[in-house]
């Protein structure tokens, strides 16, 4: 408030003369003395008064008084000042009147009527205000100095540092102790040190420990309260084998989703719960996905209709029974019919695809051919999907049609899908993809996203670039599929031809790049499970590599190489888990056999080859396990067919044991060497006549695959049953032909046979020159046979 100087005398004691109040205020609330704000003109100063002291001041030369300055604040040391400019309230009227006045200014002889306050009449003081005995009174010609105020910012000292977030300090901590962990995961499952492993498992404890300490004593938003217990408990799922803590802390998540409303997590966390029950118990983890699948349907959650149904079929194939097998196969049907309904073309063709696959494991009679039935549904919609929304999803299509044309045994097929195979694998693993490889992949869901649905799933949901969802569907590297490639190549270009070179150096590129793997520790972060289940992959496609090896060796009568790569599986078979030994166990008893028996050692072989027969062979049941078990019985009957061994007995039996389920098996070549047999062991009611028909019948199921093998066993044979001491055309033709396929064949043992045989047709015909030629190229290959086959009988 600004107090104006008046003329007369104060009163004794200091006070002025009173006013009167005016306006109905009281006296202690009337605002004499404050300037005018409204527009009406002012009355003519009055003598004495503050107006007629100012009118009169304005025709003399204006002087400045400083006003009294306000108390100062006390400065405190630390403190910043700042220097704030304040308007007197007049000039400030004054101020913005000038801005917006849209009249000329008035003449000098007029007074503004903002200038001074209009006259009111005295009014009495209260007895104990003072007025001061000289206050400054401003002029109009010159305004009035701003007065300055200084106002301190509170600033905290050194001493008083921020407040702690213990919340978010337990959390970070559990991230980067996370982290620490997964990035010496794949070396810990590498190495399998115990210091290493204790100190990878004192990192995860205490990052599971921070978490667990904010869930108990911190109040969280919901939704982040909901990821915490979601990422919680998937660490427990993957790291510790603590199932019940693991179900209680997600029941507790489900009931707060359910709460708040989160549809997002508690999907997500149903879907871990339901891994979880299946560690325990198969069927409460299907119920549990059955009522998921029923709520979902019942709102109209199609995303997660999906990946539940996903889910059910992937837990459902992680079991051998034909019972488990079925019940995925019907729910991959629902998702084809749900997804064709509702022109999900992409998930469609990962249903068929994957359909496919179930129909493989099976082993039914018309497994293969169901099979490609659904090939032929998911490549309907291939061309009307592109890459990007399909995925790795083609590449798995093209491994298992030609597994159909492997598993149906025809070579000629099997190589031209082998060759687009490679060009698919080519462009995923060299491609413009720069994206994360972390053995997923993803395939697009045609519909409008909903954030509320697919907001935080944890990694089942991806986004696409146009915002739509994606479902993940876990897989294999890109390394992986490398190494794959090269497997399925050289069974292949094994099938076609069983000594042909490139089968041997696809199988030797894959052998490399798995001892690399195997050697050498991952570079990306990963769990000890994660870790370690890839590492068992990679040790059992290096054991199936090496099995090739020796079944190659095998068929070109290498038997040095063949006992190396058997010594190696038997060294690598330890480190295989349990579940899969019984099976390699099995293999390499029969190679035994086969090196045993090649090597003339026939009495080993026996007592390899009977530790097989154990296995029943079921004509429409087909497995791995039933075709060993058979073809021991075919090595066996090779040996004890002649009526002179002292077995021979047992022949006639074993022959009717295998018949029906090798005449209608889809492997050609099993059929031509069941028929060569029949007609080589010499039976109750062997005769010509169906010798012929037998060898007949081998000729033409080893022309259909191609087996020069078997085709050069099957016309050496004819020659020597039924061109003996015979002279003419046709037997020099028939040894011919058993010439040229053994060497087709390139088994030396069979080329020895065969120039022994045309040398000794040569010789009756009476041509030595010639026998004595094929009779040389015999005697090259004596070196190469075994002791016992170089004796003479």
């Amino acid at each position: 408030m600004h107090y104006y100087h008046q003329p007369q005398q104060p009163q004794p004691g200091g006070y002025g003369p009173p006013r009167p109040p005016s306006h109905g205020y009281p006296p202690q609330q009337q605002p004499g003395g404050y300037p005018q704000m409204h527009s009406s003109s002012a009355p003519a100063p009055v003598a004495g008064s503050p107006g007629a002291y100012l009118a009169a001041q304005q025709q003399h030369q204006p002087y400045s008084l400083a006003a009294p300055a306000p108390p100062q604040a006390p400065h405190r040391p630390g403190h910043p000042v700042v220097m704030i400019p304040q308007r007197a309230p007049q000039q400030h009227m004054m101020h913005q009147q000038q801005q917006v006045q849209p009249y000329p200014p008035q003449p000098p002889q007029y007074p503004s009527q903002h200038s001074s306050p209009p006259f009111q009449p005295p009014r009495p003081q209260p007895p104990y205000h003072s007025r001061p005995a000289s206050v400054a009174v401003p002029q109009s010609g010159s305004p009035p100095r701003q007065p300055t105020v200084q106002v301190q910012i509170p600033r905290p000292g050194p001493s008083s540092p921020a407040p702690i977030d213990k919340e978010q300090l337990l959390l970070s901590l559990a991230d980067e102790y996370v982290a620490a962990a997964h990035a010496m995961g794949s070396s810990v499952a590498l190495s399998r040190r115990q210091s290493d492993e204790n100190k990878y498992y004192k990192l995860m404890s205490t990052a599971l420990g921070c978490m667990e300490a904010a869930l108990k004593n911190s109040r969280m938003h919901p939704r982040l309260e909901a990821a915490l217990i979601l990422r919680y408990a998937s660490l427990l799922h993957e790291e510790t084998e603590n199932t019940v803590e693991e179900e209680e802390i997600l029941s507790k998540g489900i009931t707060l989703c359910e709460r708040h409303r989160m549809l997002d997590l508690k999907y997500t966390m149903q879907h871990l719960l339901a891994q979880s029950l299946f560690k325990s118990s198969h069927a409460a983890a299907l119920k549990s996905i059955d009522g998921v699948i029923h709520y979902a349907e019942m709102y109209q959650h199609i995303p997660w209709i999906y990946a539940f149904r996903f889910l059910r079929a992937s837990l459902c194939m992680q079991s051998d029974s034909h019972s488990e097998l079925t019940s995925a196969m019907h729910t991959l049907h629902e998702v084809s019919s749900l997804s064709e309904r509702l022109g999900d073309s992409a998930i469609y063709v990962a249903s068929t695809t994957i359909m496919a696959m179930v129909h493989l494991r099976l082993m039914n009679p018309d497994s293969v051919e169901q099979a490609q039935r659904a090939i032929a549904s998911a490549r309907s919609l291939q061309l009307q999907l592109t890459m990007d929304e399909l995925g790795q999803i083609i590449t798995l299509l093209d491994i298992i049609d030609l597994a159909c044309n492997l598993q149906s045994y025809r070579p000629n097929q099997a190589v031209a899908k082998v060759r687009d195979l490679q060009v698919v694998m080519d462009s995923a693993v060299h491609g413009d993809d720069q994206t994360g490889d972390d053995g997923t992949f993803s395939i697009l869901i045609h519909r409008n996203p909903n954030a509320q649905l697919t907001g935080m799933t944890g990694g089942i949901f991806q986004k696409n670039s146009d915002g739509r969802d994606r479902l993940s569907i876990s897989w294999m590297r890109r390394r992986d599929l490398w190494m794959l490639g090269y497997y399925l190549s050289g069974v292949t270009a094994l099938l076609k031809n069983s000594t042909e070179a490139k089968a041997d150096s696809y199988l030797k590129e894959g052998l490399k790049l798995t001892r690399e793997t195997l050697t050498v520790p991952d570079r990306n972060p990963s769990s000890i499970s994660g870790a370690s289940a890839r590492m068992e992959w990679h040790r059992a496609l290096d054991w199936h590599l090496r099995l090739y090896q020796c079944f190659m060796a095998c068929n070109k009568a290498e038997w040095k190489a063949a006992r190396a790569h058997l010594a190696a599986l038997d060294q690598a078979a330890p480190m295989i888990s349990e579940d899969r030994r019984p099976a390699m166990t099995r293999f390499a008893i029969y190679l035994n056999g086969v090196i045993e028996q090649g090597c003339g050692n026939t009495e080993t072989a026996l007592s390899h080859f009977r530790m097989l027969y154990v296995t029943a062979a079921v004509p429409n049941q087909r497995t791995v396990q039933s075709d060993l078990s058979v073809l021991a019985i075919m090595n066996t009957l090779l040996m004890i067919r002649s009526p002179t061994h002292p077995m021979h007995s047992e022949a006639e039996g074993l022959l009717q044991r295998i018949e029906q389920y090798c005449q209608s098996h889809p492997n050609q070549s099993m059929v031509s060497a069941f028929e060569l047999l029949k007609a080589t062991t010499r039976g109750k009611d062997s005769s010509i006549i169906k010798m012929k028909q037998c060898i007949q019948k081998a000729l033409h199921a080893a022309k259909a695959v191609t087996n020069n093998q078997l085709l050069c066993i099957c016309m050496n044979y004819m020659t020597a049953a039924f061109f003996t001491n015979i002279i003419g055309e046709q037997t020099e033709k028939s040894a011919r032909a058993g010439k040229v396929l053994a060497r087709r064949a390139g088994d030396k043992l069979w080329q020895c046979v065969a120039d022994h045989m045309l040398a000794d047709t040569y010789e009756k015909r009476g041509d030595a020159q010639q026998a004595a030629s094929a009779r040389a190229e015999a005697q090259a290959f004596m070196p190469y046979l075994p002791a016992p086959l170089r004796e003479p009988r």
